[in-house]
């Protein structure tokens, strides 16, 4: 150990010690002021450099220091050298799982910890938060305040199913997926399984809670009664055009699903008048999404790639021989326009 580290081991040891109470005696967290959080996370800060600036050799002699020390002060429980190189983390997920916590208190935890480190570190942080932590709904309400906060939550959301899927918890994903396309959560879920679709970098073992998710949304899209109307105004309506571009581009069912309703939708309108078509009430379950909708999801997805380009008209052009309507010809002119 170099001449300077040993002129501040005391200073050093007591601050392991400080940085150790706030981790074992967390009751100051729920009544933390603003200086105190601060304090606490400048004090990670100066753990997490203590460690980065020790060589190696150095640190098996700082840790074997260390323990003595805890040893001799009656402190029994162990911690190695990766507990305290990310101690600012350690300290966020203090803050995540404490019970009853308010909301205010884990908002300027949050801030002060984005005050110290960059956004990327955060996802890391918040991504095995939510693999090991319960604390799935607190983490969730708080994603909205970072850059892009929707691509976190998908690749949070698909970390903990993954975990779930890969230790014999599969079930419990299934239920959770097709408890998100219950018709009264619909609206507001759709779009995070759309989301784990999307995603392009797969951190797992193999993509199986992808294909899950897009088993159970294949089955949905079969479904053309009443009970499924919340889910296809979603998905038509809500689902934002880049992420639905995105999945259709890469999984050839789900676009195959998708057109098969575009056309069965486009097949329960009447002409009202030269250029304008009206859905049939009477026969469809889902008078809301009308003309202008189906031109504006086809004309999104031509955007996509020839490969779809060819597939969307292919299947118009099926449509229209199969079928009197002139809705066919009167799309394919408008998407070209």
């Amino acid at each position: 150990m170099t001449e300077n580290a040993q002129s501040n081991i005391t200073q050093i040891l007591n601050s392991f010690d400080k940085f150790i109470s706030l981790i074992e005696n967390p009751y100051w967290v729920k009544k933390a002021k603003v200086e105190e959080i601060k304090t606490a996370f400048k004090l990670g800060v100066f753990i997490e450099k203590v460690i980065s600036n020790f060589a190696t050799s150095e640190l098996d002699q700082f840790n074997s220091i260390l323990r003595k020390h805890w040893k001799t002060n009656s402190h029994f429980k162990m911690y190695d050298e990766e507990f305290f190189e990310l101690a600012c983390d350690k300290l966020l997920e203090l803050f995540f799982k404490t019970e009853n916590i308010s909301e205010n208190i884990l908002d300027i935890a949050i801030r002060v910890y984005t005050s110290l480190h960059k956004q990327e570190r955060l996802k890391n942080c918040l991504s095995k938060l939510i693999l090991y932590s319960s604390s799935v709904e607190a983490m969730a309400d708080f994603v909205k305040t970072f850059n892009d906060p929707k691509h976190l939550e998908y690749v949070s959301l698909l970390h903990y199913w993954s975990h779930l899927y890969h230790t014999k918890k599969s079930d419990i994903v299934k239920n959770s997926i097709i408890d998100m396309l219950k018709s009264y959560k619909v609206s507001s879920s759709l779009h995070v399984l759309i989301g784990i679709l999307s995603l392009d970098e797969i951190e797992e073992p193999d993509p199986s809670v992808q294909q899950l998710i897009l088993r159970i949304l294949l089955d949905k899209m079969l479904d053309r009664s009443l009970l499924s109307k919340e889910f296809w105004l979603a998905l038509c309506k809500h689902i934002d055009k880049s992420l639905l571009t995105n999945i259709c581009a890469k999984h050839e069912d789900f676009l195959t699903s998708f057109l098969n309703f575009i056309i069965y939708s486009g097949s329960l309108m009447n002409k009202i008048s030269v250029g304008v078509w009206t859905t049939d009430s009477k026969i469809s379950f889902c008078t809301e999404i009308g003309y202008s909708d189906i031109l504006q999801l086809l004309s999104s997805l031509l955007k996509c790639s020839e490969k779809v380009k060819t597939a969307i008209f292919d299947r118009l052009c099926d449509a229209k021989s199969e079928s009197n309507s002139e809705i066919w010809d009167d799309l394919i002119k408008d998407m070209s326009c």
